[in-house]
Parts: structure tokens; sequence; C-alpha cells
């Protein structure tokens, strides 16, 4: 701006320029102006000289030349060798200046097509793949990641919403809220839908959204991810079988709290509870006797996948007590420590039994034999995909 108001005034007033040359020679106005530039030039070279950052040794010789062309200037006549050497000189400062900005430029686009390639291979590594919606919430990019995930290439996407690619009811309250969410241009997180792909197969999708607007505050569409999750349902519907149809009692509980987080009915039934009566309860609710708090400080100190086997007597909601063995088994449910017990009425009183040595439960038929082994050998199968 300041640049183009001097130069605004000097076409307006040109009387206003210093006179730079006459009869001849410089002026003493323009060996002034230019020992003045140049004086600074050389400060800057200086400068620079005490700085490492990118471009600086580039700077220094552009500033020591730029200064060295203003020592030239001050001895050079018109037309004579000095006054050749010093716009050499000063072209030398140029190419510097030149050859900074192009590898500025050349480094740039190498970053950037770096940064590019990056993202690429982090999207055929992900599980994840990504997508684009333009301001009618039609689908304008797909990365390659979703052919190998549901079978079919980002193009079929193309120009199509996500109510025209999804399979089933969607006049649900789930489908309600998302689609209100997309027309109110907000984030989501998480939404899920099924689609089939073209063996037939079923899948079902998360997805997850941010809304995108350009300078103005205009809606450009969205940016967001998706996945295929359904080994992980499948591996959730399988654990619910196993869990609700399991013969023996099972509870899940925070093993700092002590709150059971999930039981199956048999286990609620064994206590006379209902099963939404169990649900928030301490174990010291039911426990039978005072707890025995070095068998709790056995149970904090087992890793996750370890396991310990000890009998107890439990409270049933009418006050009656009877004797159970229990299998416990830690598990990091997401960073959460809790323990999965296996509970069978048992109507000896032997005491408790040894830690096993690799997280197994310990020697015991009652224990785990029969329905106790067999859900725990399941269990651990989905594991990797549940917690």
């Amino acid at each position: 701006m300041a640049a183009a108001a001097i130069g605004g005034v000097i076409i307006a007033r040109p009387d206003l320029i210093p006179v730079m040359v006459a009869g001849g020679q410089f002026t003493q106005v323009a060996t002034s102006l230019n020992f003045v530039g140049g004086l600074g030039f050389l400060v800057a070279a200086v400068y620079f000289v005490t700085r490492r950052f990118y471009g600086a040794t580039l700077f220094v010789n552009h500033c020591l030349l730029f200064g060295t062309a203003a020592l030239l200037f001050e001895i050079s006549v018109i037309w004579d060798a000095t006054w050749w050497l010093w716009h050499a000189v000063r072209f030398a400062a140029y190419l510097v200046a030149a050859v900074f900005m192009l590898k500025f430029i050349f480094n740039s686009l190498s970053a950037q097509a770096a940064s590019e390639a990056r993202m690429r291979d982090f999207a055929l590594s992900a599980s994840d793949w990504f997508w684009e919606m333009g301001p009618d919430l039609k689908f304008t990019y797909l990365s390659e990641r979703v052919f190998s995930a549901v079978g079919v290439t980002p193009d079929y996407y193309l120009g199509k919403t996500r109510e025209d690619i999804a399979d089933g009811e969607k006049d649900t309250p789930a489908w309600r809220v998302h689609v209100d969410t997309l027309r109110r241009h907000e984030t989501f997180t998480g939404f899920e839908y099924s689609r089939r792909s073209p063996d037939g197969q079923p899948h079902i999708i998360s997805t997850s959204g941010i809304p995108v607007f350009d300078e103005k505050g205009a809606f450009q569409g969205y940016r967001g991810t998706a996945t295929d999750i359904t080994p992980t349902r499948a591996a959730e519907q399988d654990y619910r079988l196993l869990f609700e149809g399991a013969n023996d009692g099972i509870m899940v509980r925070d093993i700092d709290t002590r709150e059971i987080l999930e039981c199956n009915d048999v286990f609620a039934r064994m206590l006379g509870y209902e099963k939404e009566e169990v649900i928030g309860l301490l174990v010291t609710d039911i426990i039978g006797l005072p707890m025995i708090e070095g068998r709790e400080d056995m149970l904090t100190r087992l890793r996750p996948g370890e396991s310990v086997a000890i009998e107890r007597l439990y409270k049933r909601k009418d006050g009656s007590v009877f004797p159970v063995e229990i299998s416990s088994t830690v598990i990091d449910r997401g960073g959460r420590k809790v323990v999965l017990n296996f509970a069978r009425g048992n109507h000896r009183t032997e005491g408790p039994r040894r830690r096993s040595p690799k997280g197994t439960a310990a020697a015991s038929p009652g224990a785990t034999g029969g329905q106790f082994g067999l859900f725990r050998a399941r269990l651990d199968d989905q594991r990797n995909l549940l917690v």
C-alpha cells in the first residue's frame, strides 16, 4: 500500500522526484540514498549470518551483493568500467533472489507432493475410507479403500446421497435425526447404516463427518470417514448369545468401584432379583460375609486376561446365603479394568483356589469344566473385537 501511494504521488507530481543525474554525473542525493541503502544491506547481511533459518545463506549473499554494489556506485562514473561492474553486481544480486524464489517454490511443491503421497498411503493402509459430499449432500469423492472394504468402487457412490446407497428402512428415528443433522450442517459421529455388497453380503457401516464452509461461511458440503463394523457387530451378537444362553451365572463389574455393570438372567435368578435390579448394585451388596480385602487386592494385581478361582457366600434378595464357586477374569474394556465373573452354585467349602500362572482359571472341574470352559474359550476368540 505504501509503495502504491508513493507511486501515485510521483505520477501526479513528477516535480517532487529528486534529481539523480546532472551534467552526466550522479547527484549528491543519488549517492547519499545509495550509500544509506547499501549500508542497510550490509547490516542485514551481518544479521542473517547470526541467524539459522531456511534460506539464510541466500539472504546473506543477496545482501552482500547489493551492499557491494552500493559501494561501487559511490566511485562509479556513468559508462565507465566501475559503472558496468556496479550493474553486474546488482544483476548477480537479482539472480540470487531468483534462485531463492525458485528453490522456495520447488521445495513447496515437493512438500505438497510428499504430503499428498503420505495421505494416499494412510488412506490405503487405514481400515477406514474417506469421503466428501457437496452442498446437495451427494457424494463427490471416496477413497479407494471403500472397494476392498465393501466391494464397491468409488464411482458407484458419486452423485448419490447416503439414503440412496443404504439398505433397509430409512423412516426410523435414527435416520430422521441423521438427515436433520445434515440439513442443519452439523457435525455427526458414529452414525450406523446397513448396505449389501454386490455379492449380497450385508455390511454395517459406521460413519462420521464434519461440515465444510468457505471463507464467506457458505456451506460447501461434508468431509468424513467411514468404516465397516460388521465383524464387530457380529462378535457382539455372538457374545450376547453366549452371555444370555449360558447355564451359569455371569456378571461384569468394575474392579475399582465394585459396581455391577452387567449380568445375565441366570445370575439375577440365582440371587432372587430381576436382572434390572442387579445392575448398579455393589458386589458388597450380594456378599454373604464381609469381603476379605486380600481377595480384592489379588484381583487388582491381575493383568488383563489373567484369572483366579475362589469360593464365596452370596446373599440372596431375601437375605439367605448360599455358597458359589466363582471364576474371575480381568478384562481391559477401553482402558477400564473390569472383572468378568462366572458363578456356579457350590455345596463344597474348600476356600480360595490358586491363581493360574498364565491367565487361565485354576484347575478345578467345577470352575473350569463344562460351560465355564466353553464360554471362556469362545469369549477369548471375540475379545480382540470387543475390548
